[in-house]
């Protein structure tokens, strides 16, 4: 029997959260899993932000380079958004527009593995319409009107079960090869109550339904052995007590300066701040300039705004890109340094300090021993995270990445954040991996899903960066 693959994203959930559900019964049917395949902490992407941490587990490859950088960005050549404001926001109508941001080389498994099915996912490339829930204009509506009422969680709640049910349902009745569904209120309920909410053990037990239901039919049909299932999160998140709004920054700089929700100011301002999660932001100066700064630019010219925001409070790491294959990162009171890659490899040479904390320069590792060498840091997976998001063209000429207890946004949300997420640190970049069927070798980062679910499916992705990790 042909195999299939189920990948079920439990947003924004971190491996600690999970684990505490799991080692006091709460979520029985996860449980399971974990005792007969096993239980992981990966690392996610960088953002580390919902809709472009999925792309992984479609495309194998990192979102950056796939053409996604943040789930805000500016189009500085004005290459691909070639009207209005030259900017973009995934959060609202413009989500519609995620699959042909990405670049054409970028293939899906819902392209590859047919027939697919997606439920929740910002990234469906290649998914039919029929076979993608949350997709239809009353879904959209249904989310908007929840997103924006006062006291939603319980409606989002509500959501999340009646998505359950169907995903269950559709793969019952239809038996696809390849289905990516999110259980997205862990994420909404974190960001609104904080970590603590017990609400977010109700979310992880939609989850958990969803898994038992879906293991019965399975089971019932036959079809338990040739599945592959794999839980597993986008990001983690940790508490935001204190809010930096960078516009406010750059303003007081001087600067005239565009940003989400009034990004038609990016026709004429000196800056463009795009924030993600909202823990990072890609921030673009000299806006009307059709390339990207160099560093003597932003440490010359520039200086006195690029200083203004690198040596915030805020801001943990801030990375500025030295062309196609180098970056320097900075981080206040630690120093600089340098992060190279070529064919695969790279390298980390403290210039005058060691703002990663890896204490050694480190050279030629290939991207298993550079996530070995990051694992235990503060920041793990930094240096080939750093490489993608310093490589993409669509990336700012600063690319921040906050401290603990701080984001960069602060006015025009809809909801307070009391928790968020989006930054380099460990809080955000690690998250759960649970499968069904022992791994083989070693499950390292969310690109590895993707590349797993592709082996198992016999697919070949085009360019696809990570490594399977079953046994088939």
């Amino acid at each position: 029997m042909a195999q299939s693959v189920l990948v079920i994203v439990l947003d924004g959930v971190r491996p600690d959260t999970l684990r505490a559900a799991l080692d006091a019964g709460h979520a029985p049917a996860l449980a399971r899993l974990r005792d007969e395949g096993g239980a992981h902490t990966i690392t996610t992407v960088f953002p580390s932000v919902t809709g472009l941490g999925y792309v992984p587990f479609v495309a194998g490859r990192h979102p950056a380079t796939a053409g996604i950088p943040g789930i805000r960005w500016f189009d500085r050549a004005r290459t691909h958004l070639r009207r209005g404001s030259h900017s973009r926001s995934y959060v609202g109508w413009a989500m519609r527009y995620f699959d042909a941001d990405l670049h054409a080389d970028v293939g899906t498994l819902f392209q590859h593995a047919r027939p697919s099915f997606g439920a929740m996912t910002m990234v469906a490339k290649g998914l039919r319409k029929r076979d993608w829930l949350g997709r239809s204009f009353g879904w959209q509506l249904r989310g908007a009107r929840i997103h924006f009422a006062k006291g939603g969680l319980g409606r989002w709640l509500d959501w999340d079960r009646d998505v359950a049910g169907r995903v269950a349902q559709h793969v019952r009745r239809h038996r696809p090869r390849f289905a990516l569904t999110a259980v997205l209120t862990p994420d909404k309920v974190q960001h609104a109550e904080g970590q603590e909410s017990p609400r977010l053990l109700d979310t992880i037990r939609i989850g958990d339904d969803m898994v038992a239901e879906l293991r019965h039919d399975l089971e019932k049909a036959g079809r338990w052995e040739e599945t592959r299932l794999m839980i597993v999160s986008d990001h983690g998140h940790s508490p935001v007590p204190q809010h930096d709004e960078l516009v406010d920054v750059l303003t007081a700089q001087g600067l005239s300066v565009a940003a989400h929700p009034f990004a038609g100011r990016a026709r004429t301002a000196d800056a463009v701040v795009m924030v993600s999660g909202n823990a990072m932001a890609h921030v673009y100066l000299d806006a009307q300039r059709r390339t990207r700064l160099g560093h003597d630019t932003l440490t010359g010219r520039w200086g006195e705004v690029t200083r203004a925001l690198i040596d915030r409070e805020s801001v943990d790491l801030a990375l500025m890109p030295l062309g196609d294959d180098a970056c320097l990162v900075h981080a206040k009171g630690r120093g600089d340094a340098i992060v190279r890659w070529r064919d695969g490899r790279y390298d980390y040479r403290p210039r005058d300090g060691d703002p990663l904390r890896l204490e050694d320069g480190l050279t030629g590792l290939d991207a298993a021993a550079a996530w070995d060498a990051c694992l235990p840091t503060e920041h793990p997976d930094a240096l080939v995270q750093i490489a993608h998001i310093a490589a993409a063209a669509r990336s700012g000429d600063v690319i921040l990445s906050a401290n603990r207890e701080w984001d960069f946004r602060l006015k025009y949300e809809p909801v307070l954040h009391r928790s968020g997420h989006g930054a380099l640190h460990r809080e955000h970049m690690l998250v759960p991996l649970l499968v069904n069927r022992p791994v083989r070798g070693v499950a390292r980062r969310t690109v590895d899903v993707g590349a797993t679910a592709a082996a198992v499916l016999g697919v070949e992705l085009p360019g696809v960066e990570g490594t399977s990790f079953l046994d088939m």
